[in-house]
């Protein structure tokens, strides 16, 4: 977040930036959550719209492109895309926390 930024703001700004869309009326769907072997716990809030104009460009943060929805469980996402999918997609979860220990990576959708 930038300095006076809310966070709607910054999920705009940080869309446009990072995609190339401007996005509309961006709506909190749930959080991602974990803690590291030091005890460092990250949040990520999870936000979600149907609204947008722009083109899709690539960034630093890496390629971007549409991916038809039946090519999803074969499609090389990154290894908690699919639980992010149910937050997104439903009701049902609105967490998804995980533990790092020894280098592995344990994660739960809660409710």
């Amino acid at each position: 977040m930038e300095e006076g930024e809310s966070l709607t703001e910054a999920v705009i700004r940080e869309m446009r930036e990072e995609t190339g869309l401007l996005i509309e009326n961006p709506i909190p769907c749930g959080f991602k959550g974990w803690i590291m072997e030091d005890g460092i716990r990250y949040l990520v809030l999870l936000y979600k719209t149907d609204k947008f104009t722009g083109e899709f460009k690539s960034s630093k943060e890496g390629k971007v492109f549409w991916l038809d929805r039946s090519h999803i469980n074969e499609a090389n996402l990154i290894w908690n895309m699919r639980e992010l999918l149910e937050i997104f997609d439903s009701d049902r979860y609105s967490e998804f926390f995980f533990k790092i220990k020894n280098g592995k990576y344990r994660g739960d959708l809660l409710g």
